[in-house]
């Protein structure tokens, strides 16, 4: 099943990885997402109930089959996070509830970035037997180190996160991020509803 989408992000850096990852898991369900960029620009700053309920209004008027919310956790609950998100989607477009996909990384996407380690460790060129470094850092600032202390030369954390949203497995990531489980989830759960309703 072809699925056109749109995503609302904090951040180009985000989307990009983003993007990638969701075609990846729309693959493994057997569908093909594309992409509509016209309904994905990233917000400059946090994603808010007024950035959503805009969003998902430019997602009903281009008759996108799937919407992605996107939106760190930081220092809230997850559960907060997520009924402020549902909240401004329910006020906005009921329908909306069941057609988009909810992703709140905990507390950034560069959380997932880090959870398959042995991919990880090849591409920085850490020895599968070390540790990963710079353990008791919040994820964003490891990779930030990470990127200043291994792998090639011009490796920024744009750069890393983006390698790891195309090679990193999956399965191991939804073994180690309950944030990433839930997100496959509330996509598997989004497909399933379009697919109803075709």
């Amino acid at each position: 099943m072809n699925l056109n989408y749109g995503i609302l992000s904090e951040g180009s850096s985000d989307l990009v990885a983003l993007q990638i990852v969701i075609e990846r898991l729309a693959t493994e369900l057997g569908h093909e997402f594309r992409l509509d960029s016209s309904a994905s620009i990233p917000m400059s700053g946090p994603v808010t109930p007024a950035g959503i309920k805009l969003r998902i209004d430019l997602f009903n008027t281009k008759n996108l089959d799937v919407g992605v919310i996107f939106a760190d956790k930081d220092d809230r609950t997850t559960s907060d996070k997520l009924t402020t998100v549902r909240d401004a989607i329910r006020s906005q477009n009921e329908e909306w509830l069941e057609r988009t996909a909810i992703g709140i990384p905990d507390p950034h996407m560069e959380a997932w970035a880090i959870a398959d380690e042995g991919t990880l460790k090849r591409y920085l060129g850490i020895k599968g037997s070390d540790g990963l470094p710079f353990d008791r850092l919040d994820p964003k600032e490891r990779v930030a180190n990470l990127t200043s202390n291994y792998g090639p030369v011009d490796l920024t954390p744009m750069i890393l996160i983006r390698h790891m949203a195309e090679s990193m497995n999956l399965r191991i990531v939804k073994q180690h991020c309950q944030s990433f489980q839930d997100f496959c989830s509330s996509l598997q759960s989004a497909i399933a509803y379009v697919h109803r309703l075709s």
